[in-house]
């Protein structure tokens, strides 16, 4: 969504914030051109925060991450209220994982629960055109429940989230969320002392990123 706040001409550069992005050539489509909705304009103001968050944990700071979870916190609301799951799913597991980082395990696994439940809510109420977008964030959210289920050392109920997400990002072909997923569950298994399923698992991430 692009909204522009006067009328007018407009020129859009894109540039990519990882130096290993594949180099190629990209072509962009108008969908709809339109006055912008409320509903359009509160994604915007959401989206905005949550661009700020993500330029925050960048610091890699405690500091930077506590500031990140109050962008998130102004976000959320403005998400709930316009009916946006996919976003609401996606800023409850980027603050799950932002608690992660600062320890605060309880916290953890509040939002990443609520993540995972508004990620199911998401792929239940998404369209066509959203489904598999709604799908990869709920894979998202297990992924970073598995996460915080290890933190706790629960670690069989750790696995199984992961196996759900894999199910998840297998089902969309998201090989990047596949690869994330295998290598979680490669971890688990070493965490549980079955280093053989692990080295498995392990080889399987191997073979899937060459």
């Amino acid at each position: 969504l692009f909204l522009g706040e006067i009328a007018g001409a407009y020129r859009l550069e894109i540039r990519t914030t990882s130096p290993t992005a594949p180099v190629g050539q990209y072509e962009i489509k108008i969908k709809e051109l339109r006055s912008a909705t409320q509903k359009d304009k509160q994604s915007y103001a959401g989206a905005k925060l949550v661009s700020a968050a993500l330029t925050l944990e960048k610091q890699n700071a405690a500091d930077s991450y506590r500031k990140a979870i109050a962008k998130y916190n102004e976000a959320l609301p403005i998400f709930k209220s316009a009916g946006l799951r996919v976003w609401e799913a996606n800023v409850l597991y980027l603050m799950a994982n932002d608690y992660v980082f600062l320890s605060e395990k309880q916290k953890a696994l509040d939002f990443g629960n609520q993540a995972v439940q508004a990620g199911e809510l998401a792929v239940q109420q998404a369209d066509k055109a959203e489904r598999e977008i709604a799908i990869k964030v709920h894979a998202n959210a297990l992924d970073i429940l598995g996460r915080v289920h290890n933190e706790l050392g629960n670690k069989k109920t750790a696995l199984e989230t992961f196996n759900q997400a894999l199910s998840l990002h297998q089902s969309i072909g998201n090989r990047v969320g596949e690869l994330t997923s295998l290598i979680s569950i490669s971890m688990s298994y070493q965490y549980m002392g079955d280093f053989k399923k692990s080295l498995a698992v392990a080889e399987q991430a191997a073979a899937l990123a060459s």
